[in-house]
C-alpha cells in the first residue's frame, strides 16, 4: 500500500507498458513506506523491492463444484476496511450462489521486510466446493527459467524448474508444504512464501489461459467447510534480491504522438 514513483525522464524504467501501468495503479492506491500494495478488497497487487514494484499478486479464490467457475476477492461484497495495530484489516462476504456464501477476514502487517497475512474464512451456509484457496501469482517475465522448491517440516518436498516456455502439463509441482520458494534465473530475485499450518499446494503455469504468470494454488486446511465452521491460515511473503531495472525506451510513431498530445491538451488520457 505504498506510493510508487513514476518513471523519470524520457526513458522508461519498467520493462513493459504493463509494468508501467501497474506502477501507476499502485501509486494511486498506495501508502508511502509500505511493501505491499493492495486493492480495496485486500488483494495484493504488487510488492515493493527497493522502490520498484514487482507484480506479485495474491487472492482468495473459491471454486464451484467441478472447477468450472471461481469466486475471488474482487467479487467480495459488503467489504469493510479498517486500521488495526500495526496493519490493516479487510472483512466481507463472497457469494458463490444466491443464498450461499463465505465470510472472509484478512489482516495485513509488515515486519522485518516481510508481509504477513492472517486469513480467516467462515461458511454461512453448506456449500458444494472443493475448498478455499489462497492464490499467489508471479510473472513469467521475471521468474521464467528459474526454479521452485516446496519444503516441509522434514525437509524438501519437491522441486522443479519454472518453465521458460509453456509446459505440456500446466501443473508441474505439488505437495504438502510449509514453504514455497521461487528463484529468478538471471538475478538474485527470490520470493519465499511460508504457510502456517502446512498446506497442500500445486504450482501451475497459466499461459494456457493467456496469463503470463505462474500460480501457487494453496488449499486452506480444513476447507471445504460446513455451515458455521471456520478455518484460518497465516502467510508470510518475503521478496529479496533485485529485479531487471534496465531502461526500456518506448518509441511512438508521429501520428500516435500527435494524437496523444491532442488528448493531453483536451484534459484526458484515454
Amino acid at each position: 500500500m505504498r506510493q510508487a514513483s513514476a518513471p523519470k525522464g524520457s526513458g522508461m524504467t519498467r520493462r513493459t507498458l504493463v509494468a508501467t501501468a501497474l506502477a501507476c495503479l499502485c501509486a494511486a492506491q498506495g501508502q508511502a513506506g509500505a511493501i505491499a500494495q493492495t486493492n480495496r478488497n485486500g488483494r495484493i497487487q504488487c510488492l515493493d523491492l527497493a522502490g520498484d514494484p514487482v507484480a506479485i499478486h495474491t487472492d482468495l479464490r473459491i471454486p464451484l463444484e467441478g472447477w468450472k467457475q471461481l469466486r475471488t476477492l474482487d467479487a467480495a461484497q459488503e467489504v469493510e476496511s479498517s486500521a488495526v495495530q500495526g496493519g490493516r484489516k479487510w472483512a466481507g462476504r463472497i457469494e458463490l450462489a444466491p443464498g450461499e456464501s463465505y465470510r472472509y477476514e484478512q489482516t495485513l502487517r509488515e515486519a522485518d521486510g516481510a508481509v504477513e497475512l492472517f486469513l480467516r474464512v467462515a461458511a454461512e451456509t453448506d456449500l458444494k466446493t472443493p475448498g478455499v484457496f489462497f492464490w499467489l501469482d508471479l510473472p513469467t517475465a521475471l521468474f521464467g527459467g528459474g526454479a521452485c522448491e516446496l519444503s516441509g517440516d522434514a525437509g524438501v518436498v519437491g522441486n522443479a524448474p519454472l518453465p521458460k516456455e509453456p509446459p505440456a502439463s500446466r501443473q508441474f509441482l505439488a505437495g504438502l508444504a510449509r514453504q514455497a520458494a521461487f528463484a529468478a534465473p538471471a538475478s538474485a530475485l527470490k520470493l519465499a512464501a511460508a504457510f502456517d499450518p502446512p498446506c497442500p499446494m500445486v504450482i501451475q503455469d497459466n499461459r494456457v489461459w493467456r496469463s503470463a504468470t505462474y500460480s501457487a494454488l494453496v488449499k486452506i486446511p480444513g476447507t471445504p467447510l460446513s455451515k458455521g465452521q471456520a478455518a484460518t491460515l497465516r502467510v508470510t511473503l518475503r521478496l529479496t534480491g533485485a529485479g531487471d531495472l534496465s531502461p526500456a525506451r518506448l518509441t511512438l510513431d508521429e501520428g500516435v504522438q500527435q494524437q496523444a498530445a491532442r488528448r493531453v491538451e483536451a484534459g484526458r488520457v484515454l
